[in-house]
């Protein structure tokens, strides 16, 4: 019987030493079953907060929306375990070649064969390569939205370019519920409303690329400073 399992930020405080204010959250309810912590992915998620969050917080990069991210795209580290938000190029380790699917209009895959993506000897390293993808020139303005609404960083993210597939916002959110009742703590859940879901559909109606970029930069514009 699947037992619901209410988590509250209220109480859940974080021991990192940069810790990013939480913006006020409802209480996440669940039904879903707790993994038992011997799980390799349990374990494995338990490794991604003891070696990234410090790094993570201290870029000014949300948990909640990186942990998410990684834990999908590397099916909580069953691949590409030390590589698990998917940054391309050469990391402290050198470079590895895989093959991925992209989404370059809108619903409809495309499989790539021998792509590049780095390769690190640490998660640890791995944040800091993800730290640096995210400061990249498309993503910095987003940053304006880190502290304030992690869910609408995520959207910007996904929007800019970091991912192609037209349902992935949802889907990281979705799996953020997950790394929060697992590690126990439910800041690590990403805040998501009704305005949200809007942007999301609407965003995924239209392919990657240019025109997805100019509707997100349209719909998420940051405030002016």
């Amino acid at each position: 019987m699947l037992i619901p399992i209410i988590l509250s930020a209220a109480f859940l405080l974080s021991s990192s030493r940069c810790r990013i204010p939480t913006p006020w959250l409802a209480p996440v309810t669940t039904s879903r079953t707790r993994w038992p912590d011997t799980s390799p992915k349990v374990v494995w998620l338990a490794r991604l907060n003891a070696e990234a969050r410090d790094i993570l917080e201290c870029a000014r990069i949300p948990p909640n929306v990186g942990f998410a991210q990684a834990a999908l795209e590397s099916g909580f580290g069953s691949r590409m375990a030390t590589n698990p938000w998917g940054v391309r190029g050469a990391g402290d380790a050198g470079s590895q070649f895989i093959s991925t699917t992209e989404y370059f209009e809108a619903g409809t895959a495309t499989a790539l064969s021998n792509q590049k993506f780095a390769k690190y000897t640490s998660l640890g390293a791995a944040a800091k390569g993800y730290v640096a993808f995210c400061n990249g020139k498309s993503y910095r303005p987003g940053h304006a939205f880190v502290e304030v609404d992690p869910g609408r960083w995520l959207l910007w993210l996904w929007g800019m370019g970091y991912a192609t597939a037209p349902n992935y916002a949802v889907t990281v959110q979705d799996v953020s519920i997950r790394v929060a009742l697992q590690l126990d703590d439910a800041a690590l859940a990403i805040p998501w409303s009704a305005w949200h879901e809007d942007v999301a559909h609407k965003l995924s109606k239209v392919a990657a690329g240019a025109v997805r970029r100019n509707l997100t930069a349209k719909l998420l514009a940051p405030p002016m400073s």
